[in-house]
């Protein structure tokens, strides 16, 4: 199963709808190329449509050259930018370098600081890391990708998503938390938090048997052989049956690499999958009471009855207390 991407980004250092800084330079003004003109790298943010025609129209006509820039649009790359490594070079040999994401590209570099250029409006640090031999890269083993440490609070979420070809007019909410992952040391959970936009209607106990009406149990009373229930974005409605729970030790596969989790909860389905890739962030009660006690996050594609797979789950106790927050039953 796919792990949880927080949110994905168009460019490393700066994102706009229509382009992307590349290659932002270290310290002094960017070169000049042939004729005194600065160099000016545009990253597509899409294969060209309309919503380019002013780029390929201002080029066209000249009007870069008018105003002494040298202008190159750069194709669209799909590439995740969570297979890049950010660097910065010819630094002092163990100076600090601190890698950002801006909200705005300007027209003219701004200097934040020791060699930081080219984003603007709302800033981000990424992260902060110390040259080696006047070199430094971000992320790297270890440290959060690049989609999970660019999230922030107040970012829309959509419904359906990206992934569904969410755009932003189906925005239904706004990010409000969410729990970082940390390599090296054991996590929790694997979750965030949103509060929906004002007139954004919902149906809370519109689930198969109706509202889910227990009480979240604490995640020392979930008890193994409990049948389970969930509904998710991937595979709907399924039931299945817990086989373990306090597990420590799981190693979970992310883009920046494993994270380890303790005291979750294992599923195996009863008919076939309890869940696969798309269905993470499902709530899972328990079937005898309608008690909610999980929260759906990773799971494999083999192992659990029948070789399944196994589904594996936060303790919602352990979510509600990290977020503060309480269960309301509606």
């Amino acid at each position: 199963m796919a792990p949880v991407s927080r949110r994905t980004v168009l460019a490393a250092l700066a994102a706009v709808p229509a382009l992307a800084a590349v290659g932002c330079g270290g310290g002094g003004a960017p070169p000049a190329s042939g004729g005194g003109r600065t160099p000016v790298r545009f990253a597509m943010d899409w294969t060209p449509n309309t919503n380019h025609t002013g780029l390929y129209a201002a080029q066209q006509q000249g009007w870069f050259t008018d105003a002494g820039l040298d202008v190159q649009i750069l194709p669209y790359n799909s590439t995740s930018p969570d297979t890049l490594v950010l660097t910065q070079s010819d630094m002092l040999p163990s100076s600090l370098s601190i890698f950002s994401q801006g909200s705005l590209q300007l027209g003219s570099p701004v200097l934040l600081g020791d060699g930081l250029r080219c984003v603007g409006g709302a800033l981000k640090r990424l992260y902060a890391k110390s040259a080696v031999a006047g070199t430094a890269s971000a992320p790297q083993p270890g440290d959060s990708s690049i989609s999970a440490r660019s999230a922030e609070l107040g970012d829309p979420i959509l419904q359906p998503g990206p992934e569904d070809g969410g755009q932003p007019d189906d925005r239904v909410a706004a990010l409000t938390a969410f729990e970082d992952l940390v390599a090296g040391r054991a996590n929790l959970v694997d979750a965030a938090v949103a509060v929906l936009d004002p007139g954004v209607g919902t149906e809370p106990g519109n689930l198969p048997g109706g509202p889910l009406t227990g009480m979240v149990p604490g995640r020392l009373d979930v008890d193994p052989d409990e049948l389970v229930e969930k509904v998710g974005r991937t595979t709907g409605h399924t039931r299945g049956r817990i086989t373990a729970v306090e597990v420590d030790g799981l190693l979970v596969q992310y883009d920046a690499g494993e994270f380890r989790f303790d005291d979750q909860i294992e599923i195996t389905g009863t008919d076939g999958s309890f869940s696969v890739g798309g269905d993470s962030g499902s709530v899972i009660w328990r079937s005898r009471d309608r008690a909610p006690l999980g929260l759906l996050y990773a799971g494999s594609d083999t192992g659990g009855d029948g070789g399944a797979g196994l589904t594996f789950a936060n303790p919602l106790a352990t979510v509600l207390a990290v977020f503060h927050a309480d269960w309301v039953v509606r």
